[in-house]
C-alpha cells in the first residue's frame, strides 16, 4: 500500500515533541491504504491473512518480525525498525494511564512508519502476575502443591485479563519444566518433579492464559481477556540441578519425564514456546531440529505455533564468543542464525548490545547469499505473525488507557484468590505434641489476649522473599509481620527481632532473638532463603544453583540455639523459600515444635499464613516434589523419577557421617524426608474406591471414569488430595515402580461429611511409555495395577504411598 513520503521528516522536525503528540500527528498522516489491504480483513481465517501479509513482505521485513528485543533506547529501535517494523519489544506498563499512552504512541509509530503498517508484540513475564501493579500470585511451586488444576487456571486468567489491561499481548508462562533437582536455583519457577502433575498444571494454565480457547494458534483469542502464551524451557532445563548444564538422558526418561507436559501443553492449543540454555543428549536446544519437529507435530492445527530462543542462546551456537563458552556448533554468527532458523527457531530475543551478540539480524543477508533457505525465514516471519492477528493486534492495536480499564489491575477478586492460593498451596511437614499441651499438637495455634507471640527470623518481613522472582512491582505485599497486626486476636503482643540474615556469619542477633523468645507463649520463626528481585539473590532463583539445600547462612544456628534457650516453648518454623529445605545442620528438624513450607506466597502471602496458623484454615497443600534428606540423596531412591525402578536393591540404607560427627557410619533410610504428594492436616480422611471395582479390559485409547468417596473424620472442615497411580507388574522393560496417573482435590468438606471426587483416567495420554525396544511411545498391552492414595506416611519403611484402594486395568 502506498505510504506518506513525507512522514519521516515530519517525525523528525518533531523529534523533541514527546511521543503522544507524534502520535496523533503520524495518524491523521497515514494512509487508509493499509486498511484496505488484503490482509486486514477480520472476516478472514487467520492463516489466510498470514500468507496474504507474508506474500507482500520484502526479506527484509521478514527478518524484523523473527526479532525480539530485550529493552534499549526507544530512539535507537525506531531507527533501525521504523520502517519495517520490530517482532516483539517488553512491555512498557507500570500500571498507569500516562505510560500505556506512551506505549500507544510507539506503536502508533511503528504502525505509521512501517511500509506494511505491521504492529509490535508487548510482552511481559507472566509467570505468577499479570505485569506491574497487578496481581502477584504464589511462584508455580507454591501452585503446584495445591493439587487444584482449577485454582491454577483461576490465576492464569487472572493473569490474561490484568496483562491484557496493561497492554500486553503475549506471556512468558507457563513454566513447565519437570524438576528433578531442587538444587536447581530455578525450582521455585516450577510445578513440581512429577510429569503428570506438570503436564497438568501446565494445561490448566495455557487453557487460563487463552481465555478457555484450546483451537491452537491459527485461532483468534479474545482479545479482552486472553494473551499468546510462550510456554518455558524447552526441554530438560535445570538437568543435574545446574542452569544450562548438558542433559544427558536416555530417550525414555526424556520422553516419559521431562517432554510429556510439553506434549500436553501442544495438545492444549499451546502456541509458543521459548527454548532452553542447555542441550539434550549433546545437541543445543536452540538447533535441535528433532525438539522442535516434536513441538510442532505435537501442536494443534499444522504446527504453527512459534518457537523463539532464551536471552542471546542463538549466539550460543557460534563459536568462540567468549574464551569458555559457547556450543561450538557453528562457524560464526551468520552461521548460528542459519542452524538455528533452519533447525525451526522462529524468533531471537536478544539487544544488538549484548556481548553474545545477535544472529537472526543476518538472516536476509544469508538468504541473498544462498546459506538460508527464502522458505525458512518465510515459516518463520509467518509463525511470528500469526501469534500477532490471533491476539488481535492488527484489527486493535492499542490499548484502552484509561483509568477504568486499568482498574482490573490487583482487583479485590484476583487478591483474594491469591490468598487462597497461597493457603492451598502451604504444606504443613511436622506437627509435634505441644510442649505443654497434654498430647495435643502445636498446630492450630491457641491465643488470647495478654498473650504474647515471637516473631524472629530474617524473611519475616521480607516482601523479595514473600514474592520472589520473575516479579512485576506496583502492588501492595503483606509479609507475615505486616499481616499480625490485623490476623491475631486483640491483645496479643508481637515481639520482632531478625536474629540473623539470610546470608553471613553473624551471630550479633542471636542473643536478642533468645531474649524475645524467653519472654514469649510462642516463637514464630520465619526463615528461608532469598528472593530474586533484579537477579540480586544470593541463595534461591536464576543462577542461584546450591550443593547445599540447608538454610543458608547461620539460620540453623539461630534455630537451635533459640530452641535450647526455651525448651518448653513451641518453635513454629515457617519457611518462605524458593525450594525444597533440608535440615542436615544442627540436628534441626526435631527442635522444631511445626514446620509450614509456604514457599513463595505472594502479595498476600502473610495473612494467608496466619489463618493457617491459627487453625482459620486446615492445610490442604501437597508435596509436588519429594524433599530429601540430604543434598546426597538427589537423584537417589528420593526422587521418583530416577528412583525407585522395579528390580533396585533399597534394602541397604545410606551410610556416612553427620556434619558433627563426619567419622561415624550412622545408617540413613533410602526414601525421602518427605515423601512426594505429603502434607499434613487438623483433620483426617477415609477413603473409598468406588468405581471401577475389580478388574476391566479397555482398548489402548480408552477413558475409564474413576470415582472416589472421601469423608472427612476429623473435627474441622478439610480438603483431601486425592492421588490415582498406576503400576505395571509384568513389563517387556524396567519401568519406575509407580507413576502418577491423575489427581484431584475435593472442595471443603465439613465433619463427618463425605463427598464423591470424579476422574477421568485417559488410557493414550496416562499410560502411554517410552518403549525403548521399539523407540516409540506407545501404550504397552497387559495388566495394570492402579492405585489410589489420598495418605503418605514418610515413616514408612518402604513404601510411603497408604493405597485406599485398587483396581485393575487390562489394555486389550
Amino acid at each position: 500500500p502506498a505510504r506518506s513520503l513525507d512522514l519521516p521528516i515530519a517525525l523528525s522536525i518533531l523529534g523533541m515533541l514527546s511521543l503522544l503528540v507524534v502520535a496523533a500527528i503520524v495518524d491523521v498522516l497515514s494512509s487508509s491504504a493499509t486498511q484496505q489491504a488484503p490482509w486486514m480483513n477480520p472476516s478472514d481465517p487467520v492463516d489466510v491473512r498470514v500468507e496474504k501479509l507474508l506474500d507482500a513482505m520484502t526479506v527484509h521485513e521478514m527478518q524484523s518480525q523473527t526479532i525480539h528485543l530485550t529493552g534499549g533506547a526507544m530512539a535507537d529501535v525506531q531507527k533501525l525498525y521504523g520502517l519495517t517494523s520490530l517482532g516483539a519489544y517488553p512491555s512498557m506498563s507500570n500500571g498507569t494511564v500516562q505510560v500505556l499512552e506512551e506505549q500507544n504512541a510507539v506503536q502508533a509509530y511503528f504502525l505509521n512508519t512501517s511500509r506494511l503498517s505491521i504492529p509490535v508484540t508487548f510482552h511481559a513475564e507472566t509467570l505468577h502476575s499479570g505485569g506491574a501493579s497487578a496481581t502477584i500470585f504464589p511462584m508455580p511451586v507454591g501452585q503446584g502443591s495445591t493439587w487444584d488444576t482449577e485454582l491454577v487456571h483461576a490465576v492464569a486468567a487472572a493473569n490474561a485479563r490484568q496483562a491484557r489491561a496493561g497492554g500486553v499481548d503475549r506471556g512468558f508462562s507457563p513454566e513447565i519444566n519437570v524438576c528433578t533437582d531442587p538444587r536447581f536455583g530455578r525450582t521455585e519457577e516450577n510445578f513440581g518433579e512429577d510429569p503428570a502433575l506438570v503436564a497438568a498444571m501446565g494445561v490448566a494454565a495455557v487453557t487460563g492464559l487463552h481465555g478457555g480457547n484450546v483451537e491452537g494458534p491459527s485461532s483468534y483469542l479474545n482479545r479482552t481477556i486472553a494473551i499468546v502464551s510462550e510456554a518455558k524451557h524447552a526441554a530438560a532445563y535445570g538437568f543435574g540441578g545446574k542452569d544450562g548444564a548438558a542433559a544427558d538422558l536416555s530417550p525414555r526418561t526424556l520422553h516419559d519425564v521431562y517432554l510429556r507436559p510439553w506434549k500436553a501443553y501442544m495438545e492444549a492449543g499451546g502456541r509458543g514456546a521459548m527454548l532452553s540454555h542447555n542441550s539434550i543428549n549433546d545437541v543445543p536446544a536452540h538447533a535441535n531440529t528433532e525438539l522442535m519437529g516434536m513441538l510442532r507435530n505435537w501442536s494443534v492445527g499444522d504446527g504453527g505455533i512459534f518457537l523463539a530462543s532464551d536471552m542471546c542462546d542463538v549466539g550460543l551456537l557460534a563459536h568462540p564468543w567468549s574464551t569458555n563458552q559457547g556450543f561450538g556448533v557453528a562457524a560464526d554468527m551468520e552461521g548460528a542464525c542459519v542452524l538455528s532458523m533452519t533447525a525451526g527457531m522462529d524468533q531471537e530475543l536478544c539487544n544488538p548490545t549484548d556481548g553474545r551478540g545477535q544472529a537472526f539480524p543476518l538472516a536476509a543477508a544469508a538468504v541473498t547469499a544462498g546459506m538460508l533457505s527464502a522458505d525458512v525465514l518465510r515459516r518463520a516471519a509467518g509463525n511470528v505473525l500469526r501469534s500477532k492477528f490471533a491476539a488481535g493486534l492488527f484489527d486493535h492495536p492499542f490499548t484502552d488507557a484509561t483509568p477504568a480499564a486499568i482498574a482490573v489491575l490487583d482487583n479485590p477478586t484476583d487478591r483474594a484468590l491469591a490468598r487462597q492460593v497461597a493457603a492451598e498451596g502451604a504444606v504443613l511437614l511436622q506437627n509435634l505434641p505441644h510442649p505443654n499441651g497434654a498430647g495435643k499438637s502445636t498446630l492450630p495455634l491457641s491465643l488470647t489476649s495478654g498473650m504474647t507471640v515471637a516473631i524472629i527470623g530474617p524473611v519475616a518481613d521480607d516482601v523479595h522473599a514473600a514474592v520472589g522472582g520473575y516479579t512485576n512491582h506496583g502492588a501492595t505485599i503483606i509479609t507475615v509481620l505486616g499481616a499480625a497486626a490485623t490476623e491475631l486476636p486483640a491483645g496479643v503482643k508481637v515481639i520482632h527481632v531478625a536474629g540473623a540474615a539470610v546470608t553471613g556469619n553473624s551471630t550479633a542477633g542471636f542473643a536478642a532473638a533468645i531474649a524475645a523468645a524467653k519472654s514469649a507463649d510462642v516463637v514464630i520463626a520465619v526463615v528461608g532463603d532469598s528472593g530474586d528481585i533484579g537477579w540480586a539473590m544470593p541463595t534461591c532463583g536464576e543462577d542461584d544453583d546450591r550443593t547445599v539445600l540447608d538454610l543458608p547462612g547461620v539460620q540453623p544456628e539461630l534455630l537451635a540455639a533459640v530452641a535450647a534457650a526455651v525448651p518448653t516453648t513451641p518453635i513454629v518454623a515457617v519457611l518462605i523459600h524458593g525450594r525444597p529445605v533440608t535440615f542436615v545442620r544442627q540436628d534441626l528438624l526435631p527442635k522444631l515444635s511445626a514446620v509450614l513450607a509456604t514457599w513463595r506466597p505472594g502479595e498476600d502471602g502473610g495473612p494467608a499464613i496466619w489463618q493457617l496458623l491459627l487453625g482459620k484454615l486446615s492445610p490442604s497443600g501437597r508435596l509436588g516434589q519429594a524433599w530429601p534428606r540430604s543434598a546426597g540423596y538427589v537423584h537417589s531412591q528420593a526422587s521418583p523419577w530416577f528412583h525407585k525402578r522395579q528390580g533396585d536393591f533399597d534394602e541397604e540404607p545410606y551410610r556416612g557421617g553427620t556434619s558433627q560427627q563426619p567419622s561415624t557410619q550412622q545408617a540413613y533410610p533410602w526414601g525421602p524426608l518427605f515423601p512426594f504428594q505429603f502434607g499434613l492436616s487438623y483433620t483426617s480422611f477415609a477413603a473409598a474406591l468406588k468405581q471401577p471395582s475389580g478388574s476391566t479390559t479397555v482398548s489402548a485409547t480408552a477413558v475409564i471414569d474413576v470415582s472416589v468417596a472421601i469423608a472427612n473424620k476429623g473435627a474441622v472442615p478439610g480438603k483431601a488430595v486425592v492421588g490415582v497411580y498406576y503400576r505395571k507388574p509384568l513389563s517387556a522393560f524396567v519401568r519406575w515402580h509407580r507413576m502418577l496417573a491423575t489427581f484431584g482435590k475435593t472442595a471443603s468438606l465439613a465433619p463427618n461429611e463425605t463427598a464423591e471426587l470424579k476422574l477421568e483416567l485417559n488410557v493414550a495420554r496416562m499410560l502411554a511409555s517410552y518403549n525403548p525396544l521399539h523407540r516409540v511411545p506407545t501404550v504397552e498391552p497387559g495388566l495394570y495395577v492402579v492405585d489410589v492414595v489420598v495418605d503418605v506416611d514418610p515413616t514408612a519403611a518402604h513404601d510411603p504411598f497408604e493405597v485406599s484402594g485398587t483396581f485393575n486395568v487390562t489394555i486389550a
